[in-house]
């Protein structure tokens, strides 16, 4: 009896390769879909965060304010939040960077002021926009939109109550 020593055709050895590559393919874009929604989801869930954040901070400086100005005239936008005759605080939209940036200013006992350097306030800052009321409620209305690589998010028209009634800004900073 003869031993079978064939081996391998070339047409076994494509249709092999042929089966493998597409094998390959179907895992590399389960792969790569897997990794897109992964990387939108969590820039969705940070872009949510972000504008929390903001939302919280914005909300905790306005409800004691004694008053709020807002001028979107200006190249910063620019809010300013005044507490008593003694502490501003003023936060600008950096177009450039996409940033909301704070300072806070000190009306000190001599007269003089003294402010904080620039500090990051909110990130991925596309649009910010607050509105007063003015029809004798105490609310303020603030609207932002967030931007990043793949996904928005946009707050509008967030309802802030305020404790003071809003005065008119008498100290100039």
């Amino acid at each position: 009896m003869k031993p079978d020593n064939k081996g391998t055709t070339l047409i076994e050895l494509i249709v092999a390769i042929s089966i493998s590559v597409v094998i390959l393919g179907i895992v590399a874009s389960f792969l790569w879909q897997s990794t897109n929604y992964y990387r939108r989801s969590s820039e969705d869930i940070s872009l949510q965060m972000e504008a929390q954040t903001i939302l919280n901070q914005l909300k905790d400086m306005i409800v004691e304010a004694d008053c709020v100005e807002f001028d979107d005239t200006v190249d910063p936008t620019l809010l300013r939040i005044q507490h008593g005759e003694d502490i501003l605080y003023e936060i600008s939209l950096n177009n450039s960077e996409k940033t909301l940036d704070f300072v806070r200013a000190i009306r000190e006992a001599d007269g003089t002021i003294s402010r904080t350097t620039s500090q990051l306030f909110g990130r991925y800052v596309e649009h910010f926009h607050v509105t007063d009321t003015s029809a004798g409620d105490s609310f303020i209305k603030v609207s932002f939109k967030l931007q990043g690589d793949y996904t928005e998010f946009e707050v509008k028209d967030s309802l802030i109550n305020l404790r003071n009634q809003i005065k008119t800004m008498k100290v100039y900073w």
